[in-house]
């Protein structure tokens, strides 16, 4: 007799979420619609709305490539000031093995891809702790940020109204001492530029 029973993958099944703001209000509402379970069949815990999940780690003097095109929008706005990033992210772990100042690249190609850095723990965003961004309207976007010893930030290659596509980013660590920066400056060191239009 054979068991008619559904299969259910070791690993949690993917959720849906569907997004609704207010911009005039500065709001947005993530709410998950369908239940997650596991193995055993008993309700999972759905992931965070500020979960990401790590497309890779960036180590100093790193290089990767990355396309957001089949990834999933989470967040479009930050409080670094950036609003619209309504495209899709890719997310990057970066962590300090010593007190660091970082220098974070991005490079795209023809789509309007915004670059951010912002605190949390390994496979958590959170788009109101945003230390450092860069959303320009040219094909490269920069950031400097600070970071103590054993400290882990998400870098968050995220697509301007919607848009996305590939892109590189290269990361250096910068000589605290030999390029000049002084320990007063270093508690709150970060570089935000740029506003889109």
């Amino acid at each position: 007799m054979s068991d008619s029973r559904v299969s259910v993958p070791d690993r949690p099944l993917p959720f849906v979420r569907a997004v609704r703001g207010s911009r005039a209000a500065g709001l947005a509402l993530l709410v998950s619609i369908a239940p997650v379970l596991s193995s055993s069949g008993a309700a999972a815990v759905a992931p965070r709305i500020d979960a990401c999940f790590a497309a890779g780690v960036l180590t100093c003097d790193s290089e990767v490539n990355g396309d957001t095109t089949t990834e999933l929008d989470q967040f479009s706005e930050y409080s670094c000031g950036a609003t619209d990033e309504t495209g899709p992210e890719s997310y990057f772990q970066i962590a300090a093995t010593t007190n660091q100042v970082f220098r974070v690249s991005l490079q795209t190609g023809v789509a309007d891809l915004d670059l951010f850095v912002v605190e949390g723990a390994e496979g958590v965003c959170d788009p109101q702790s945003c230390v450092a961004m860069s959303n320009t309207l040219e094909s490269i976007e920069e950031v400097e940020f600070y970071a103590l010893a054993n400290q882990i930030h998400q870098v968050v290659v995220d697509g301007y109204d919607g848009e996305f596509g590939p892109f590189t980013l290269s990361v250096a660590c910068l000589d605290i001492f030999a390029d000049g920066f002084e320990s007063g400056e270093l508690a709150f060191w970060s570089t935000s530029v740029g506003a889109e239009p």
